[in-house]
């Protein structure tokens, strides 16, 4: 971005690094790969917004487990806190992006259901821009854009959903960076073979040097477009927020 000085006069950009800081302490002390807070609670899925909203069959399976997850009432994580207040402090909020690893998504509204939000033709068109971008940057390519509630399963209480149904953000979104996710049958029989079910996951978890320099270059191409997309006159946005 900072290369970029086009980028940067297009709007009052705010980059947030989001750490559970009792859950990264345990990732040096225990376990490298725990994605939780001290808790137990997902930070992802603590949002007061649709918060606890998921399919019957998913609280049936899940039960105890799941409520742990979701945390005992939205917002109890305490970067989730932080993170709220950081955002209601923006008087002009209008793209939010949030990133995550790993799968080369671009995910946008809704989350916590397949139904289509209503500003969804400005979510495919915005979306649609920004992966063009990222796959013309990439030397892989694979970006794919969709609902977040297609990427694995509707649930309520992300951080995408509370920014555009909360915050009224029309341009919210996530993003899945690389590597790409594998072909996941295949993936797990062999993680399995290797003596870890996870392995692969954690194998994404950890790019190599060039994966992770690649990322920066795709995002810098996407986020430019995306915001040229949406703010295609510089002068009247010189104190929007991002």
């Amino acid at each position: 971005m900072l290369s970029q000085p086009e980028l940067l006069k297009l709007a009052e950009w705010h980059v947030a690094p989001v750490v559970e800081a009792a859950g990264y302490q345990q990732t040096w002390a225990a376990d490298r790969y725990f994605r939780a807070s001290e808790n137990g609670e997902n930070p992802n899925l603590n949002f007061p917004f649709e918060w606890g909203e998921c399919s019957p069959w998913l609280k049936w399976i899940a039960g105890r487990r799941l409520r742990k997850a979701i945390g005992p009432h939205a917002a109890s994580a305490e970067s989730v806190i932080g993170i709220i207040s950081a955002l209601r402090a923006l008087p002009d909020l209008q793209l939010f992006v949030d990133f995550h690893g790993f799968g080369r998504r671009w995910l946008h509204p809704w989350g916590h259901t397949k139904l289509p939000s209503k500003h969804i033709e400005a979510h495919q068109l915005a979306s649609s821009i920004a992966v063009k971008a990222a796959n013309d940057a990439s030397k892989v390519g694979g970006y794919r854009a969709h609902a977040a509630a297609r990427m694995e399963t509707p649930m309520g209480g992300t951080s995408l959903d509370f920014v555009h149904g909360e915050l009224n953000c029309v341009h919210s979104y996530a993003v899945e960076l690389p590597p790409s996710l594998p072909w996941l049958p295949g993936a797990l029989l062999r993680s399995t073979l290797r003596g870890d079910p996870w392995r692969w996951w954690k194998e994404g978890m950890e790019p190599d040097k060039a994966t992770v320099v690649q990322a920066g270059d795709e995002m810098k191409s996407a986020i430019f477009a995306l915001a040229k997309h949406i703010f295609h006159d510089p002068a009247s946005v010189s104190y929007t927020h991002l």
